[in-house]
């Protein structure tokens, strides 16, 4: 798919910054957020006046559903579009992100310098206010070391093998991978049974006193 048949990157940028606003108490979405408003002022994005959070419009329904059926979500990330995709990262050793990007990403190569060449990726993730016996995850997902049935992420690789070589997906291609991913997780929450112990219909949920950041 050619991005001059698309959405511009601008656009596509913003549009994976959207935000819609859920209720705290019963985990009803809302309107979703003017993307120029949620792309400009990410920093100020969180909990609203105690009674509404903030949610990637992608995630709400998945979200919202997780939360009706009893799985109590803490905070959650559906991946974002970078302006400027680079398909390989390259790290020393003793960089304060060498850790992480060595236990997410895929290492390409050690060069001669001693620099470590890592296939980049974005990530997603929801983490759950407590741990849950979840028996399956969606293909592509995993649980965050040391918070097994806690926190789920999956990875998202800003690259592709063309003819042997690692290309950058475009703006577009990246999209419809988070896209992907979204649909992927929805159509896994909507199978899940409910865990009739701590579902909204059974226990009031935390909200207004604003305990229960997103």
């Amino acid at each position: 798919m050619s991005e001059s048949n698309c959405d511009s990157v601008e656009e596509l940028v913003r549009k994976s910054h959207r935000k819609v606003r859920m209720d705290s108490k019963t985990f009803d979405y809302g309107p979703e957020i003017d993307d120029s408003e949620a792309y400009e002022n990410l920093p100020s994005l969180g909990f609203i006046h105690g009674s509404f959070f903030n949610v990637d419009s992608l995630l709400a329904k998945p979200i919202s559903l997780l939360n009706k059926k009893g799985y109590l979500t803490a905070t959650c990330c559906q991946g974002h579009v970078p302006k400027q995709i680079n398909p390989v990262i390259v790290l020393r050793k003793d960089s304060p992100i060498f850790a992480h990007r060595k236990q997410r990403d895929n290492l390409l190569k050690i060069d001669d310098d001693g620099n470590y060449h890592f296939q980049d990726a974005i990530s997603g993730y929801i983490l759950f206010d407590a741990k849950y016996e979840l028996m399956s995850l969606p293909k592509g997902f995993t649980f965050y070391p040391k918070h097994e049935f806690k926190h789920i992420v999956w990875n998202i690789s800003l690259s592709k093998k063309n003819n042997g070589e690692i290309v950058a997906l475009s703006h577009q291609e990246l999209y419809d991978c988070i896209c992907k991913a979204s649909i992927g997780l929805l159509e896994w929450v909507e199978k899940l049974s409910v865990n009739n112990a701590l579902s909204v219909n059974n226990k009031p949920l935390q909200g207004d006193d604003g305990g229960n950041t997103r």
